[in-house]
């Protein structure tokens, strides 16, 4: 499972109000508020490209993401990537994927989206110490889970009551995307492809008012994994969880909105990447606030 630097951040994002989808490098600038309603139906897709983008295969991708990685990163990084060599003789690699999966909405308060996948490598990319170079064939499956309920609807229905007109929508939600990957041949056979753990779940609640006034607490667990296909000891990433609130308010409808938040709420000591020369530690508590214009 190739990832170059910049896709340690491609962990699968919530399916709805995705909160910062990024705990890894922590891209500030990049994160995401709401994207998309509890109704939308975009989800599988959403997680469909994110595990394409995970699950890398060719030569063009791997150049273009380590070039995004390097714009998205300090100079001190940049450096650090300019020390990777790529080798002279790689094979193109080959990729076969498959998927099938349900989904649907059995009560008006509970949806749900599941799936299980197979991916197949042959000659894949991937790192071993400083070299990017062709690791061996390689196979991956797993389970896309995903479930929300509605708890104010659910009170609704029960009651037949209408107390969501008044006080707004809260939801709870689970995702979960579980992984069993390893090579089956070449220099790294039994070896598991970096930046593969086990499971990256994340799991919280969701408020929302009037589609105007957004707030999410969302926890993401990410399992014990290596940063290289080697499995050295010294490119070891331990388990880690993570918490952030997330806070929208549109002052001017479909054009201006404030927006705010806080990553890293319990102050969590991680990292999840590790770069050429040590580890990229993910950052301590943060606030951060702004303004999004919509033209």
């Amino acid at each position: 499972m190739l990832l170059s630097q910049c896709t340690s951040d491609m962990l699968p994002a919530t399916s709805f109000y995705s909160v910062p989808a990024t705990r890894t490098s922590d891209r500030t600038s990049d994160r995401r508020f709401y994207s998309v309603p509890a109704t939308d139906t975009s989800d599988r897709h959403q997680r469909q490209d994110q595990r394409q983008e995970l699950l890398q295969c060719t030569s063009d991708r791997l150049l273009q993401c380590t070039s995004d990685s390097q714009r998205q990163t300090s100079d001190r990084h940049q450096r650090q990537n300019q020390r990777q060599t790529i080798s002279n003789d790689l094979d193109p690699a080959r990729s076969v994927m498959y998927e099938t999966g349900l989904r649907g909405t059995p009560l008006s308060w509970m949806r749900f989206d599941s799936s299980v996948f197979l991916a197949t490598f042959t000659d894949q990319f991937g790192r071993v110490g400083s070299n990017i170079q062709n690791v061996g064939d390689s196979q991956t499956y797993g389970l896309d889970l995903m479930t929300e309920f509605a708890t104010v609807l659910l009170y609704d229905s029960i009651t037949g009551s209408k107390v969501s007109d008044y006080i707004g929508e809260i939801n709870l939600f689970w995702n979960a995307q579980l992984l069993n990957a390893e090579f089956t041949d070449g220099p790294v056979d039994g070896k598991t492809p970096q930046y593969a753990p086990d499971y990256v779940m994340r799991t919280g609640a969701t408020y929302k008012f009037d589609d105007r006034y957004k707030l999410a607490f969302t926890g993401t667990f990410v399992a014990d994994h290596y940063a290289d296909d080697a499995n050295t000891a010294n490119r070891y990433i331990p388990s880690y969880k993570v918490w952030d609130l997330t806070g929208e308010a549109e002052i001017i409808p479909a054009r201006l909105s404030l927006v705010a938040g806080v990553n890293n709420i319990f102050n969590e000591n991680y990292y999840a990447r590790i770069l050429s020369n040590g580890i990229d530690p993910g950052l301590p508590r943060n606030i951060y606030g702004g303004f999004v214009l919509k033209f």
